[in-house]
């Protein structure tokens, strides 16, 4: 199925806490709107 079209019953159970320490990003990286950029991330050209 896809993701978006879950119930929140059916989508609750996939989601999990990440730790985005010291993850890499460059220009084409899209944040989720409302995500803030971890301090320790890296910004990688």
């Amino acid at each position: 199925p896809i993701v978006l079209d879950l119930p929140e019953v059916q989508l609750k159970p996939l989601l999990k806490n990440a730790s985005l320490q010291g993850v890499v990003y460059n220009d084409y990286t899209i944040w989720p709107i409302g995500f803030e950029r971890p301090p320790s991330a890296v910004y990688k050209e």
